[in-house]
């Protein structure tokens, strides 16, 4: 792997002796991609009046590392620097609700032998920092929304109740088709709303002969 520079906007380098921070490893889609994204993340959440997440904040989750040190952070930044990866090509084809989560996810069709091999590698790497990874098998997705909790008012006496979810998956008219470069280490933060927090690059680590940009 090669680094990238971060960039602009980009929280760039960890100063030494700052407290720990929640991070997580992902792919960011870039150019075309972003912008595919974003068109299916308004449709959705337009359809069903959820509350959609900021383009700049959409992504695809490869380990979530949860409160990182500085010294953890600084070695997990090496670690990543030294994995062989050579990049992937994601089809992102179908849209599901999670009720869990109550959120609204952009399946890929498979997962990629390249990225299950990066995603494997990220986890042995974190437990080798005394971090814990998820232990759930790794399902690519990109969030595009939340759906709040809303009531239907109560009429005639009927009691409240809750107004229908989405349905449980449906397929895109198109799917939108990554060709993915490298991956990215980002910081987790607080938004003006619980449930929505904001995300922040790190760093950007370029697969072997990718072009910066590229999608």
């Amino acid at each position: 792997m090669s680094r990238d520079d971060p960039a602009p906007g980009e929280a760039g380098s960890a100063a030494a002796g700052e407290a720990a921070r929640r991070l997580f490893l992902a792919f960011w889609p870039e150019g075309e991609v972003r912008e595919a994204l974003i068109r299916v993340a308004a449709e959705v959440a337009g359809r069903w009046g959820a509350e959609r997440v900021p383009g700049a904040d959409l992504h695809l989750t490869l380990q979530f590392l949860g409160k990182v040190a500085p010294g953890q952070e600084r070695a997990l930044r090496a670690a990543c620097a030294r994995l062989d990866f050579d990049g992937c090509k994601l089809e992102l084809r179908e849209v599901a609700f999670w009720p869990s989560s109550r959120t609204l996810c952009l399946l890929a069709a498979f997962a990629p032998d390249s990225a299950l091999a990066l995603v494997a590698a990220l986890a042995a790497q974190s437990a080798a920092l005394g971090l814990v990874p998820a232990t759930h098998a790794w399902q690519p997705h990109v969030t595009l929304a939340r759906v709040r909790n809303r009531a239907r008012p109560q009429q005639s006496g009927v009691p409240m109740e809750e107004a229908p979810a989405p349905p449980a998956a449906w397929a895109l008219a198109a799917p939108v088709r990554w060709r993915v470069h490298g991956f990215c280490l980002a910081e987790s933060q607080p938004g003006g709303d619980p449930a929505l927090p904001r995300y922040g690059i790190l760093e950007r680590w370029v697969a072997r002969g990718a072009a910066r940009g590229a999608n």
